[in-house]
Formats: C-alpha cells, sequence, structure tokens
C-alpha cells in the first residue's frame, strides 16, 4: 500500500488527471481560497504553513506563477518539462486551478491574497540556490568533492538573475495583469511594514520579508481578524545540503558594481525600501568595480 500511495503522489499523469477532477468538486471551486501568491523564496511556505493552524474556514493556495505565459518562460530557463517541474513542485497545478478559478470568478469579487517582498539581492541568491541543482547538473560530485568556487558559480548567477529578470519585474508581469492591482501606484508604508490594498474584487496584504516578525501580527489581525498571528519558519537554507555553499557565496562571492546597482536601482527596490535600507544591504555584499 505504501508503494501505490507513493507511486500515485509522484506520477505526474495521475496528478494533472486529478487536478481536472478536483478543480470541479473542491473547495476551490466552491469557495474562495485565501491566496498566497508571490514570488519564490519569499517566505511563502512559511507563511501557509503558519496560517494552517488556524482555523480560517476557506482554503489555503499558495502559487508563485498564474500567468501561463510567464510559467512556460520560468520552465524554458530552467530546461525544464512540465513532468520535470512537477518531480520538484506543485506550484505549477496550483496555479493552473487558480488561474483558472480567476478567469471564471474573479469579477465575483471576495478574493484574498497574501504577498510579500524581499530584499532583492538576497532573494536572487536565494532562488539561485533552490534550482542549482538544475543549473549545475554534477552539482553532487562537485559539493562532495568540495571543487566549486565562487568565481565559478557567478557566471551562472548573473546568466540566470540579471538585474532586469523576472523577481524584479514580478509585480508587473504577475501581481497586475491576474488581479488588475498595481501596488506601485502609492507611496509603500515602510514604517508600517505593510500594506492593504482594497479593491473591488480582491483585498491584498503586501508584507516586507525582514519586517516580518515585528509586524505580522498586526497585519494578520487587520487583514483576517487573527489574533497573536505568528510565524513559524519552513524551507530555510540552512536544512538544505548547500548550505555551507549557499553560506560561503552569500558571505564572501563578488558582485559586479553594475549588477548591485541595477538591481538596488530598480523599481521594486527603490519602491519597497529607503535609500538607508538599500544602503545597509549593499554593505553586506562585496562588489567589485
Amino acid at each position: 500500500m505504501t508503494g501505490l500511495k507513493q507511486f500515485v503522489r509522484n506520477s505526474y499523469l495521475f496528478n494533472q488527471l486529478s487536478g481536472e477532477v478536483s478543480y470541479h468538486f473542491s473547495p476551490l471551486y466552491k469557495k474562495r481560497p485565501l491566496v498566497i501568491y508571490q514570488m519564490g523564496k519569499v517566505g511563502s511556505e512559511s507563511v501557509e504553513h503558519s496560517l494552517a493552524s488556524y482555523q480560517l474556514g476557506c482554503p489555503i493556495y499558495r502559487a508563485h506563477a498564474l500567468r501561463k505565459e510567464h510559467l512556460q518562460r520560468g520552465l524554458q530557463a530552467a530546461h525544464l518539462t512540465p513532468r520535470e517541474y512537477f518531480k520538484r513542485s506543485r506550484h505549477g497545478f496550483r496555479g493552473q486551478l487558480l488561474a483558472r478559478q480567476l478567469a471564471r470568478d474573479l469579477h465575483k469579487g471576495g478574493w484574498r491574497v497574501v504577498t510579500m517582498v524581499r530584499d532583492p539581492v538576497a532573494q536572487n541568491i536565494s532562488a539561485f540556490f533552490q534550482v542549482i541543482d538544475m543549473l549545475i547538473p554534477d552539482l553532487a560530485v562537485r559539493l562532495s568533492r568540495g571543487t566549486l568556487t565562487n568565481e565559478e558559480l557567478m557566471p551562472v548567477f548573473l546568466k540566470n538573475y540579471p538585474p532586469d529578470g523576472v523577481y524584479i519585474r514580478w509585480f508587473d508581469l504577475e501581481m497586475k495583469p491576474s488581479f488588475d492591482i498595481d501596488v506601485f501606484a502609492t507611496p509603500f508604508p515602510v514604517a508600517k511594514g505593510f500594506e492593504i490594498y482594497h479593491e473591488p474584487h480582491v483585498d491584498l496584504l503586501l508584507l516586507r520579508l525582514e519586517d516580518l516578525d515585528r509586524c505580522a501580527a498586526a497585519a494578520f489581525a487587520e487583514f483576517l481578524g487573527i489574533d497573536d498571528f505568528r510565524i513559524t519558519k519552513k524551507n530555510d537554507a540552512k536544512n538544505k545540503d548547500y548550505n555551507d555553499l549557499y553560506t560561503r557565496f552569500r558571505n564572501e562571492a563578488v558582485f559586479p558594481r553594475s549588477y548591485v546597482d541595477g538591481v538596488y536601482g530598480s523599481k521594486y527596490a527603490q519602491h519597497f525600501y529607503t535609500t538607508a535600507e538599500l544602503a545597509g544591504f549593499r554593505s553586506r555584499l562585496k562588489v567589485s568595480d
């Protein structure tokens, strides 16, 4: 029985079929979900896990991409087939179901969405290491031999996470076309650490990851009426096989100044962080001219 359960869980075709069936019979079809919709490596799994412990009376769904063209570009960039992507993540299925639900029901209103932002260089580094085994096929061997250097990793990082990459433009590529919310239209309240955007069809809670410990309780109390909300951290790089390599790259790698200037000069960085905060992020990096 254990073997059968494992097969069912890992079968791409079975899950594709069951996803179609569940769309019509699951709570997603019958009731508006609470959607955790944001870029990868910004704490979405921790928020989902934490919210699941509260009796919210609605399903919770987490997705990084709802736009089909965006997901396809991501698969192509990572040289993944849909089947291979499924082996690593169920986000593709969640995104397909949510996108279909949005197309049918967004105009009816009642949607609630949670999203977060993070220091974009730190996020890019974290995202890079999340998929590093796809970008460096012999990673396991190189890790066991200890032969991977920061100098070798940097060109791979810069190629896949450029200053004008997908993460930097995620709100324009994903959030705006999916929910018709332009988070850049009004200033972000940096001192508060979060903002709630009210639109006729959707309410959006946006938080900064750096402020989560100090403002999560207030944010989720205001947004969902949860008393004493607490975050339980999940999917931490400290628990990954590549933790030592990740730590060494984050602390010792030398980044081109053009890259750092491009990322921290972006609309995304300038909107959500103050000049002093961006300077603080820069100070943690080693930068070359």
